[in-house]
């Protein structure tokens, strides 16, 4: 998300809070919000190509506050398998869209084989990095959603507000679902998010 007015871009990293944080700034923020990044297809494109949007547009990407979320990895990769074989699947199926290959799999396969997967991967670089360097000013942690984003407002000069958390999905402590094996290959895919957020299992 883009928006000119208030001048910040958000890079939306799949399943850290980012759905709560965009439906508020669509509803309260609309005025100055870039129409070409909203499009679905451009919803979680890169840093990079965020910035080059500013750019394309003789924006000068300096000016703008950059923010984003994270969350920790264990948490993230089982969420995002159950997101896919719930609340994505029922979207899709109540809709008559066909569906994603990535809910297909998480469907016909364990959470273990969805972690072995190639649908299971890290956007550390995507989200947070601009020509080799991490370039955000800012990271929402999904476990202290509400106060980062009420610091979030204080830098934007924004009124505070309680959020409403928007696609959840409801399981017990994800430590419940993995074994040895599962933990050393999520430290594996997502060793520079766990390293630079300083997140453990």
């Amino acid at each position: 998300m883009i928006n000119h007015k208030n001048k910040f871009l958000y890079t939306h990293y799949p399943k850290c809070g980012g759905t709560t944080i965009r439906s508020y700034f669509l509803s309260n923020y609309a005025e100055g919000i870039d129409e070409e990044i909203e499009l679905v297809k451009n919803r979680h494109c890169s840093l990079s190509n965020t910035i080059q949007r500013l750019i394309d547009l003789d924006q000068d990407p300096t000016k703008y506050f950059k923010f984003s979320f994270t969350r920790n990895p264990f948490a993230l990769c089982l969420s995002y398998y159950l997101y896919n074989k719930t609340n994505a699947y029922e979207s899709l199926k109540s809709r008559g869209l066909p569906l994603r290959a990535e809910i297909t799999f998480c469907l016909n396969n364990s959470f273990k084989e969805y972690i072995k997967s190639e649908y299971c991967f890290s956007y550390f670089d995507k989200i947070y990095i601009h020509d080799n360097v991490f370039s955000i000013d800012f990271v929402i942690r999904q476990e202290n959603l509400e106060k980062d984003f009420l610091k979030l407002c204080k830098m934007l000069k924004l009124k505070e507000v309680q959020l409403e958390k928007l696609n959840q999905t409801n399981h017990t402590h994800y430590r419940d679902y993995y074994d040895s094996e599962s933990i050393k290959i999520v430290e594996e895919k997502f060793e520079k998010d766990l390293n630079h957020f300083k997140y453990k299992f």
